[in-house]
This record gives C-alpha cells, structure tokens and sequence, in this order.
C-alpha cells in the first residue's frame, strides 16, 4: 500500500446528520482518483446529542450551553483519530459567540490542526466566482441572520451587500429547516414539497430585489435545492466547504 503524504480531514458531524454526510459525499465527489485507495483519509464523527441547537443559544444565550464548547471537543476527538484538516458543516456554528469558544479551545489545548471556516471560504468563493458581484441574497437560520456573520465577512471582503429576506420569510425560511413536520432536519429523506417550495420562493424573492447570486447558507437547504435553478448563481457552502478541506489535505 502507497505512503499516503496528505493530510487526514475530519467533519464534524451532527449539525446537522445529514449535512455531515452531504459533505462528506461532495469531498469524494471532488476527488480525481483513479483507484479507491486515491481518496483521502476522511473521519466522521456525528454526535447530534451531545452538541446543543446552535441558533437556540444565539437568540437565548441565558438559558442554553454555548454549542462551542461540545462542538470543539468533537473537534479533539477527529485530532485524537488522526484528522488534521477539519470542517463543521454548519453555518450557524460560525457566529463569533460559538466559534470563537471553538477556536480559543483549539489554541488553549494546542491542537495541532487547521480549522477551516465555512464563511470565510464561501464569502470569498463568491466573490471570485461572480464577477463584478454587488448584491447576494443569504438563505440561512434565524441564528445566522441575526448574528449578520456573513453581512460582517463580505464587508471585510470588498463593497458587497448582503440581502436577507423580509423579516416574515426569514421566519417561513427558518421553518422549512426545523418544522417538525416538513423541516429538512427531521423529514430530510425525502425533502419535502413544502420546504421545497419555501425556499425556492424565498430564493426567487432576493432575486427580484437585486441579487445577483443566492448563498445557501444553511447546510440542509442545498439538499433541498440541488435540482432546483432560479437562474442566478447559487452558492453551495457545504460545496464549498468541501473543496476548501481538499486544498488545505493537500498543500
């Protein structure tokens, strides 16, 4: 067997389970191989219980456990099993107050690993992938909307607005990944027409107010959307995630 010299990945999975899985699908789907044994070293740990709702804590911080702290130790866990390069497949989990609990944990243990952060990558992957871009439209939690993480990252970035729905469909947005009965988190094989139809019509909405490309910014939606064109780029966070992870197992 041939001394493979690039770094192990590890995803953290469980935020949720089948996001973990998405991603760890797309890594081998970018991979050229030519053999099975090409592809890289990949760990996958989902432990859904034991890491906290992500957007619960950051619109009620009194009254749950920063998600930070549970997500990281499953970080340790992937270094602990050989994972050098790790993504968490959750855009929520990139708020400054659960990532940086996440980060600040990493260089207090000094793990020695690379975390690759999913806004960061996606903002920046926008940005060289439509041109001359000045609006994109964000589909994500009511977590991400309210902690304007990505609002923050693109201005760090260069002149580009970020627009969120109208306040009724952030709500509409939200429910078609945690409606108990048509949500993508607990109905997410197969999606349901509802969510569907959500976000496809929340998608068309930025789209008429200006933008020119829609960030899916909520892990679970680009398994509800793949299929679905709305003639304007749509950016693919977990896609993206994935390629990043790549770049980084390989450099």
């Amino acid at each position: 067997m041939k001394n493979d010299t690039r770094k192990a990945i590890g995803i953290v999975g469980g935020v949720g389970p089948y996001a973990g899985l998405d991603l760890n699908q797309k890594i081998f789907a970018c991979t050229t191989v030519k053999t099975e044994q090409d592809h890289f070293q990949v760990y996958l740990l989902s432990c859904s219980s034991l890491i906290g709702d992500r957007t619960e804590y950051l619109l009620h911080p009194e009254s749950h456990e920063n998600p930070g702290e549970a997500i990281y130790e499953v970080v340790a866990k992937l270094n602990a099993i050989g994972a050098q390069v790790i993504g968490i497949p959750c855009n929520t989990s990139h708020c400054a107050p659960i990532y940086d609990v996440i980060v600040a944990r990493i260089r207090e243990n000094r793990l020695p690993i690379t975390l690759v952060n999913m806004i960061e990558e996606t903002a920046r992957f926008t940005i060289g992938a439509v041109p001359r871009v000045r609006r994109v439209g964000l589909l994500a939690t009511r977590g991400t909307y309210s902690s304007g993480v990505y609002q923050s990252t693109f201005a760090s970035l260069g002149e580009v607005e970020v627009l969120s729905p109208e306040p009724h469909e952030q709500e509409s947005v939200h429910a078609s990944i945690y409606d108990p009965t048509y949500g993508i988190k607990t109905h997410p094989n197969p999606i349901s027409r509802e969510a569907v139809k959500i976000l496809t019509d929340a998608g068309k909405g930025l789209i008429a107010r200006g933008a020119e490309a829609v960030i899916m910014g909520c892990t679970e939606i680009p398994l509800a959307l793949r299929p679905v064109a709305l003639g304007v780029p749509m950016i693919d966070s977990t896609l993206v995630l994935a390629r990043a992870l790549i770049a980084r197992a390989e450099a």
